[in-house]
């Protein structure tokens, strides 16, 4: 956990909220790979063979495309920063492809006004205005 918090606490990018983000998905692998049995010392010495045991734990465990293809670029842009220079296949050759079917929602820019607005920053402003949410 320690490599978690040294790399995370050092870096620059992203927004302080997406840094919580990632820390919060690196912390669900650790998670992971104890569940797994797989007591790595350190991340440096995750390979191939681990990552396979992950992808299937994710998988067995229902995560979604999504869920999975995010947990694995993060896990990726993690070992980079620590200068592990395993190659994690490619999302095409693990058959992990987005749900295009899937509607999006979409939110009108007077709502987006509202829920931003210094006064309504609460989350009870969504209740308010869920009406004014179309799904496509």
């Amino acid at each position: 956990m320690t490599e978690i918090y040294s790399v995370i606490n050092n870096q620059n990018q992203g927004t302080s909220s997406y840094r919580y983000v990632r820390r919060t998905a690196l912390k669900s692998i650790v998670k992971d790979l104890l569940d797994l049995k797989l007591n790595l010392y350190t991340f440096n010495h995750l390979n191939n063979n681990h990552f396979d045991s992950l992808l299937r734990h994710w998988q067995a465990k229902g995560n979604s495309v999504s869920t999975i293809r995010n947990k694995k670029a993060i896990l990726s842009w993690f070992l980079s920063s620590l200068g592990n220079k395993l190659n994690l296949p490619a999302n095409s050759e693990l058959q992990l492809y987005r749900d295009e079917s899937k509607p999006y929602t979409h939110i009108h820019e007077e709502l987006i006004h509202d829920i931003y607005h210094p006064y309504n920053r609460f989350p009870t402003v969504l209740w308010v205005v869920k009406d004014r949410i179309n799904t496509h």
